[in-house]
């Protein structure tokens, strides 16, 4: 009998025969198909999109215009976003100076001075080198903007030539509207020569007596000075004669309304980047200046913005 109890308390043999394995059903199968079809889906569409950005933006910077727009555009958000973190970390540094100095006051005995040179945090010594470096980059597009306008004169005797041959062939014109473009004409090509003479002095390319010494130095300071009143009487100009345009439209042809909504539109457009252009061209008009680095910055941004917008509408296929 014992030996019949152990043998009936000894554990079972084990079996040699595998178990079977847990079998998937297509009801757990399903949400992880679904899941990588999503995850597919969305690459496809981040590739697509991709591919769609790139190739609209080369398009766009295959064209002088449409380079200039992008390129101002992002020179003035740089301008504005850099005095904006150059005021943050001011404002912070003499706020923290401000609390250290009521602090140490009542420890200070009197006629004592406290000096002490504290490094700044991480986060704005951050903050300053990345403020130095948009400072920087904006310098470098600028001075190539203005690099790649040394043939504008080029363009600009095109457009007067235009201008000629498209008075000449009209049998009634405009005389206010003619004069007011050829005073914009006048004022651009002088705003050009004296912009080219004085980026090349300051390059060194224009390096005879003339432009060398302190003389040299007060008269580069004045050709800027003078091609910025040109520019400012450019735009002057183009204000009046938009002005000109919208009194004499009821005295055009008459226009489709999808026509007369696309040419109030333009004319908007235009309005807007040269009432943003004033303000900086008569800043820049005199030899301090008058107006801070963030409003240039935000007066540039749609100056820049108006012309971007319509090439960047343009590259879509």
């Amino acid at each position: 009998m014992a030996a019949d109890d152990a043998a009936a308390a000894a554990p079972p043999a084990p079996s040699s025969a595998p178990e079977p394995a847990p079998v998937s059903t297509s009801s757990e199968k399903a949400p992880a198909t679904a899941a990588s079809k999503a995850r597919a889906s969305q690459v496809r569409r981040l590739l697509t999109t991709t591919d769609v950005l790139l190739l609209r933006l080369s398009r766009l910077l295959s064209t002088p215009s449409g380079t200039d727009s992008l390129l101002c555009t992002l020179s003035y958000t740089l301008t504005f976003v850099a005095a904006h973190t150059r005021t943050y970390v001011s404002a912070r540094l003499e706020r923290f100076a401000a609390a250290l100095a009521i602090k140490a006051t009542g420890a200070l005995l009197p006629g004592e001075t406290l000096i002490a040179t504290l490094p700044p945090s991480s986060r704005l010594v951050r903050l300053s080198r990345a403020t130095d470096s948009m400072t920087k980059l904006s310098g470098v597009v600028s001075d190539f903007r203005v690099f790649v306008r040394l043939w504008a004169l080029l363009d600009i005797y095109t457009w007067a030539r235009g201008v000629w041959l498209e008075d000449s062939g009209k049998k009634k014109k405009d005389y206010v509207q003619r004069a007011l473009v050829w005073g914009e004409v006048a004022a651009s090509a002088a705003f050009q020569a004296l912009e080219n003479g004085a980026y090349l002095a300051d390059k060194g390319v224009l390096n005879g007596e003339w432009w060398t010494g302190e003389n040299g130095k007060r008269r580069v300071a004045r050709w800027w000075v003078w091609s910025s009143r040109f520019w400012a009487a450019y735009v002057g100009l183009e204000i009046v004669r938009l002005g000109w345009v919208w009194a004499k439209e009821d005295e055009e042809e008459q226009l489709s309304e999808e026509d007369k909504k696309a040419k109030a539109l333009a004319w908007w457009k235009q309005l807007i980047s040269n009432f943003a252009w004033a303000p900086m061209t008569l800043h820049w008009s005199t030899e301090e200046g008058f107006i801070s680095d963030a409003w240039v910055g935000a007066l540039g941004i749609v100056a820049g913005g108006v012309g971007l917008y319509d090439k960047w509408r343009a590259t879509a296929v």
